[in-house]
């Protein structure tokens, strides 16, 4: 694998972390990384690669993609993002 594959595949960096310092304990920090954008899009990129054996490619993967996450930050449900995964991948 190489370095940018590897790199793509971790979803929390330092500077997210950093920006969530509000809190007390683990639990805390938990439910702040959850609600971040990052967080979410990360899932929503880990539903994409698992329904469609393949990584967001192009330009229109990657609206899917940002599509997903909006979709997935209104509940934080991922069966919906499965869903609009295989609808979106059937096509492809």
């Amino acid at each position: 694998m190489r370095a940018a594959e590897k790199s793509a595949e971790v979803c929390f960096s330092i500077e997210m972390i950093e920006r969530t310092r509000s809190g007390n304990g683990a639990k805390s920090l938990g439910q702040e990384l959850a609600g971040t954008h990052a967080f979410a899009q990360c899932q929503v990129t880990k539903v994409f690669k698992a329904v469609c054996q393949r990584a967001p490619g192009n330009q229109a993967d990657r609206d899917e993609v940002d599509s997903m996450t909006s979709s997935f930050t209104s509940g934080y449900l991922l069966k919906p993002a499965f869903a609009e995964a295989a609808k979106y991948c059937m096509g492809n």
